[in-house]
């Protein structure tokens, strides 16, 4: 196959967005122009992912070898990684400026994670997955310790990079175990070779795909790899645990519903992943919720929250590769995405410097007299109850929806239960802001219009997520069923439908 640069365009031109702000960043005084160029760049990025999506609906294009395949799967996820760039920065630019930490290399850190994310939906080799993986897990840690002045922020970055170390040679120890095995790390082959159970049952093999799962497990702080989250959200900088929270955690699912179209797509390798899975789901559901009960940090609190969602998508992980499941997963994504940045920007706008605001109770009235931010977070707060018309109310729906024709009507019953116990401390979170008065007048404003439209976005984006899941477009105009979007996507994934699927030239 002739190389051709036109497919490549949404790498080239972020890793040149990227390269450019860490110029600007050097030549520029006022980081916060390097901020606005990064805004902009990234939106010139989104907009020409979309017409790379419009000019090739339904195909593949296979660079390197069949290492990389950009399809419509890979673009539905730039356009997810570059609203969540953009609304992270937008929302970075006041929180650094009244910290005095505001330099352009934060926004640069913030292009070269979404490269890696970048480089990890597009994979379809377990070695360019690893290095996706790597390019956006070794810019995280930095953005983590980012404040080196904070002794939490430096034990943050200290669990996360050790921690992330280890998962990484987990990963990649199990990657050479399947080539010891299979004689290739391509994920489309290795569905095929799989068929055969004389392989799929070589204790190498196991051993290896179960050794890539649980690296997985850990990015995604799955049980019993979740431990380093609370700590790490607590200690990085606001706007840089709503990237961890979103961008990193889609990024992890996207690589797994790329491992269960290929190399966990169907034989014995799929019902031993799947029994890992349902008890790694359970087990996350319920820490992730009886701990956020007793959680007084507000970070730590949606830190928990974080593991308890995990659990939630990975109900619905049990039933792939089903197209309805991987679509239900992908629309979750989206609107637990734009819930957690909504929730996140509001802390960040309202802590004032150096995140003296940190206890659930230390926001006692705020909604009074930041109206905007205590509607965004009732809105996030509601969402993530899985309350109607928001997309956390469709997104659950349609994770159980999907698990329950699969079968797994015991595992949705827990989900249920757990989303239940989950009721009281969002709740509460509402209840201090709109009717606990402040036991002191406010000494320092909120600064810093990025930041509103931070929130008033991600408020209005959770919103739209959930009403636009409906083909209203008779009554709201420009309604977009995501859903229906997220289903094109899958069909292109590298699964056996995929491997008749048009390769442009």
């Amino acid at each position: 196959m002739t190389l051709e640069l036109y497919p490549l365009f949404p790498f080239l031109a972020l890793g040149i967005l990227a390269l450019v702000a860490m110029l600007l960043s050097v030549l520029v005084s006022n980081a916060t122009r390097v901020a606005y160029f990064s805004v902009a760049g990234l939106a010139l990025v989104g907009v020409g992912s979309s017409a790379y999506g419009a000019h090739y609906p339904g195909g593949v294009a296979r660079m390197f070898g069949g290492a990389v395949w950009i399809d419509s799967f890979s673009v539905f996820f730039y356009g997810l990684f570059v609203m969540i760039g953009i609304i992270s920065i937008l929302m970075a630019v006041p929180y650094l400026d009244r910290d005095q930490q505001n330099h352009g290399e934060y926004y640069t850190l913030i292009l070269f994670a979404l490269v890696g994310m970048f480089v990890m939906v597009s994979s379809n080799d377990l070695i360019t997955l690893f290095l996706g993986f790597e390019t956006m897990s070794l810019a995280v840690y930095t953005l983590t310790g980012y404040r080196r002045h904070v002794a939490a922020s430096n034990e943050a970055i200290l669990k996360y990079y050790f921690l992330g170390a280890f998962a990484a040679a987990i990963f990649l120890y199990g990657i050479a175990l399947i080539y010891g095995t299979a004689h290739t790390v391509n994920l489309t082959l290795l569905h095929q070779l799989l068929l055969s159970p004389s392989l799929a049952a070589q204790p190498l093999m196991v051993l290896g795909a179960l050794m890539v799962l649980l690296a997985v497990a850990f990015k995604v702080a799955a049980f019993p790899f979740h431990m380093w989250l609370p700590d790490v959200y607590q200690g990085a900088p606001t706007p840089a645990t709503a990237f961890m929270a979103t961008g990193v955690k889609a990024a992890a699912f996207a690589l797994l519903l790329r491992l269960f179209f290929g190399l966990f797509a169907s034989g014995d390798l799929h019902e031993i992943a799947v029994s890992v899975v349902w008890y790694l789901a359970v087990l996350t559901m319920f820490v992730g919720n009886v701990f956020a009960l007793v959680q007084q940090n507000i970070k730590r609190l949606l830190a928990f929250s974080s593991i308890a969602h995990t659990g939630y998508l990975l109900v619905a992980v049990c039933a792939l590769p089903d197209a309805d499941a991987a679509a239900a997963i992908m629309f979750y994504l989206v609107g637990y995405a734009f819930t957690n940045l909504g929730a996140l920007a509001c802390v960040s706008w309202l802590q004032h410097r150096e995140e003296r605001l940190q206890n659930v109770e230390d926001f006692a009235g705020a909604a009074w007299r930041h109206p905007l931010a205590g509607l965004g977070m009732a809105v996030c707060m509601f969402s993530l109850i899985g309350f109607p018309p928001t997309a956390g109310f469709f997104g659950k729906y349609y994770l159980f929806l999907a698990a329950i024709k699969a079968g797994y009507v015991p595992l949705v019953i827990i989900a249920i239960i757990n989303s239940i116990l989950s009721v009281w401390y969002y709740l509460r979170v509402i209840v201090v802001m709109y009717m606990k008065p402040a036991d002191e007048a406010e000494t320092e404003q909120p600064t810093g219009w990025t930041g509103k439209v931070a929130i008033a976005y991600a408020t209005v984006a959770v919103i739209w997520a959930g009403v636009g899941t409906v083909n209203l477009t008779a009554l709201l105009p420009g309604a977009v069923p995501l859903l229906a979007h997220a289903k094109a996507a899958v069909a292109t994934m590298n699964g056996p439908a995929a491997a008749t699927a048009t390769i442009p030239r």
